[in-house]
């Protein structure tokens, strides 16, 4: 007789993963940087945590009052054929 393992959040899990990327796609993103906006005195400060991307990488825009981040991110190519388990790690282009 097979024992099988359960993961009674396995399936919640996978849904999550899925919508994830199909939001991604949906709005033409390959991942969104987080940011925190807060006041500091009397200035607003926006802190964007942007791995990987080099800070000439990133262009900052204002336009109609909405400031935009935008840039690329790209990671040195490794040749892992089909040795890869899980590949996590995005890049493309981002804007927010």
């Amino acid at each position: 007789m097979q024992i099988l393992r359960w993961d009674p959040f396995g399936m919640v899990r996978e849904v999550d993963r899925l919508l994830e990327g199909e939001t991604a796609r949906r709005e033409g993103r390959s991942w969104i940087p987080r940011i925190d906006v807060y006041n500091d005195e009397a200035m607003l400060k926006i802190r964007a945590e942007i791995p990987g991307v080099a800070s000439d990488d990133i262009d900052i825009t204002v336009e109609d009052g909405a400031l935009t981040l935008s840039g690329t991110r790209s990671f040195e190519t490794v040749d892992q054929g089909d040795g890869y388990y899980r590949k996590e790690l995005v890049e493309g282009v981002f804007k927010r």
